[in-house]
């Protein structure tokens, strides 16, 4: 994998802390094979049937949940009104989704997309 390549995946995965650091080591080797075929199938891109295996058991995992693995992507921060209006107007949790996609597509510019919102966010 290279600099850039390692640089993404930190990013993506720096807000996601799962049970133990064996499942953070598990989750970062599944992005990696999803990532390197993205679209195709989980058995296509774990060429092999152990990993294929692992990635299953992964996803299946009791200790593993859909908003543990999306964690990468949300990231919380609370607002507050201006000094003045803090007794009328309640602190926002906001919640910011940013999304893009890993390689640029040829012949377009890559998606890139933020999400702003105060509303509950457990899954995309």
């Amino acid at each position: 994998m290279d600099e850039e390549a390692d640089a993404w995946f930190d990013r993506e995965l720096a807000g996601c802390s799962l049970a133990d650091e064996r499942l953070n080591k598990r989750l970062r080797k599944v992005v990696a094979q999803i990532g390197s075929a993205m679209g195709e199938s989980i058995p296509l891109v774990c060429q092999d049937w152990a990993n294929t295996k692992a990635a299953y058991r992964f996803f299946s995992n009791d200790r593993v949940s859909e908003a543990d693995i999306l964690a990468g992507h949300f990231q919380s921060t609370v607002s507050l009104p201006p000094i003045g209006k803090q007794k009328r107007y309640p602190a926002l949790t906001l919640t910011v989704i940013h999304a893009e996609e890993r390689v640029t597509p040829k012949k377009r510019k890559k998606v890139e997309w933020k999400l702003i919102t105060d509303l509950p966010v457990s899954s995309l």
